[in-house]
This record gives structure tokens, C-alpha cells and sequence, in this order.
């Protein structure tokens, strides 16, 4: 196999701590009584290096894979979100994770101070897989069970895929181009190179579904740092976006179980960003 063409760790040294002394800030000038808005605060204060934070304003969410539902228009067109769909991604892992790279590059060089990343259902296994890999953690902590698992047949042949190239990629799991290129998987890469580059270029990234967790997890496994500049639209009922945040350290903002994957969690989820932000302007945290 030839030698990838990118070096994510390499990369990865440049992504910089967020400015946790805003977001403290921030948060200890907010109110108990506005529960999780204190905590959407103080992120949106750290990763702004500012007390209190702005409204994030020039979101942009990227789809990567195919285009997400009319409701995803309607609701960014509502909130005035710009939607770039990316559907055609060369073959090969490691190109398009360059691609991934540089998409993020022109979102940031176009002004986006907030990316909203979504992968559409269905996925593949690869992202469960890279999931199972990365947090150590067997096959079957990635797949749903009981009541979820409604098709004996189905749940079997996807254990089956999930443990066949868990089985295949496993040695990979400290070189992480290496992994994404035998994972198989454009989408994966894509997405996890633009999610460790918004990081690098200090923008923040609401992630949605499990396609995004996973990817965010790739680039969490290359440089833990960048687990500061995310936050998790929701929580889904699905095994592995549930272990990719519990790894992480991350919580949804919100607990609607949209499991689309397709930018509705984030979209429904913006709301609450901006109103916290608001409730911060309210409070400003007094210098010294």
C-alpha cells in the first residue's frame, strides 16, 4: 500500500486548548436555575476565547454523504444555515480525507465560527468498527440489542461484518491514516479529516449522529485536544454513538433520539447555542 499523503499527527500538533478561563468565566456568572445553558456557555466562551460568547451566526452544516431530508432545508433556511452536501468523494480513504481536509479550510477561509457535521443513515459498519477499535471495546457493545435488534437475521450478518473487519483492522489502530484507509470507508475519512482540521483552524463542530461521532472519535484518537472545540448535537439510542461521546466525555445538548444523521439534531439543537449565548449577555462575568 503506498504511504499516505497525509500526516494527521503531524497535523494534529497544531491543534491548540480552548480558553477554558473564558468559558469558567462565563459559566460562574450565569444563573444555576438556567441548568444546561451554563454548560452550552461556558463551551461557546472557551472555544471563542470570550466572556460571554457570541451567537454563533455563520454556521454552515456539511453532509457527508448523501443530501439530508426536506426538513433539513427547511430548518436551515429557517435558522439561516448554509448546507454544502458533499456525495462525490474519490474511492480511496486516504484522498478523501485530504478532501476532508481541505473542505474544512474553506469553510473556515469563507467565515463559518460554527460547522455542523453530519453523516445520513444509513451508514456502513466502518464506523462501528472504528468505534469498537478505538475504545477497545468487543463487537457486540457496538450493535443494538433486544427490542432494537428487531431482525435476527439482519443483526446477525452485521455482527458478522462488524467482527470480520474489526478482526482486519485491528493491528491499525495506532496509525490512524492506516486505519481509516483499511476501514474502507471515503465517508469516514472524509468527515474525520475535516473535523481534526475545524479543530486545527480553531472552529468549533457540533457533531450529529453516529457517522460524525465516529469520525470525531478518529481524529479525538490522533489528538485528544480536539475533543475541546466539539459538542454533540443529541444522544441516539445506537450502541456505538453512545460509547464514541461516553469516550470523549461528550453530552448531547439535546435528547430528541434523532437518529437520521442527516443535520436535524444539529439544526434543532442550534437553537439552544444561541439562547445560551443570549443568557451569558445577560450575565457578564465581572473582571477581576
Amino acid at each position: 500500500m503506498p504511504a499516505p499523503s497525509v500526516d494527521l499527527t503531524a497535523l494534529a500538533a497544531d491543534v491548540q486548548w480552548t480558553d477554558r478561563a473564558a468559558g469558567t468565566r462565563t459559566a460562574e456568572a450565569m444563573p444555576a436555575a438556567l441548568g444546561r445553558l451554563v454548560d452550552l456557555a461556558d463551551w461557546l466562551g472557551s472555544v471563542q476565547a470570550a466572556s460571554p460568547p457570541r451567537e454563533p451566526q455563520r454556521v454552515r452544516l456539511v453532509q457527508f454523504g448523501r443530501p439530508g431530508s426536506s426538513v433539513v432545508a427547511g430548518l436551515a433556511a429557517d435558522l439561516d444555515v448554509g448546507v454544502r452536501t458533499v456525495d462525490e468523494l474519490p474511492d480511496a480513504p486516504l484522498d478523501a480525507l485530504a478532501a476532508g481536509l481541505a473542505l474544512a479550510d474553506r469553510e473556515v477561509d469563507g467565515g463559518a465560527d460554527l460547522v455542523a457535521v453530519a453523516c445520513p443513515a444509513p451508514v456502513g459498519v466502518a464506523p462501528a468498527v472504528a468505534v469498537s477499535v478505538l475504545a477497545a471495546a468487543e463487537p457486540v457493545r457496538v450493535l443494538e440489542r433486544g427490542a432494537a435488534a428487531t431482525d435476527p437475521q439482519a443483526w446477525m450478518q452485521r455482527a458478522t461484518a462488524v467482527r470480520d473487519l474489526r478482526r482486519r483492522v485491528i493491528r491499525r489502530k495506532d496509525e490512524p491514516e492506516q486505519l481509516l484507509a483499511e476501514l474502507g470507508d471515503a465517508t469516514l475519512a472524509a468527515a474525520a479529516g475535516f473535523v481534526l482540521q475545524a479543530a486545527v483552524r480553531r472552529t468549533p463542530v457540533l457533531l450529529d449522529g453516529v457517522g460524525a461521532s465516529a469520525a470525531a472519535l478518529v481524529a479525538y484518537q490522533v489528538q485528544p485536544r480536539t475533543v475541546r472545540w466539539l459538542t454533540a448535537a443529541g444522544t441516539t439510542s445506537d450502541p456505538a454513538q453512545v460509547l464514541a461521546m461516553t469516550t470523549m466525555g461528550l453530552r448531547g445538548i439535546l435528547d430528541a433520539a434523532v437518529a437520521t444523521g442527516d443535520g436535524i439534531a444539529a439544526l434543532i439543537a442550534l437553537p439552544a447555542l444561541r439562547a445560551a449565548a443570549r443568557a451569558a449577555a445577560e450575565h457578564p462575568a465581572t473582571e477581576g
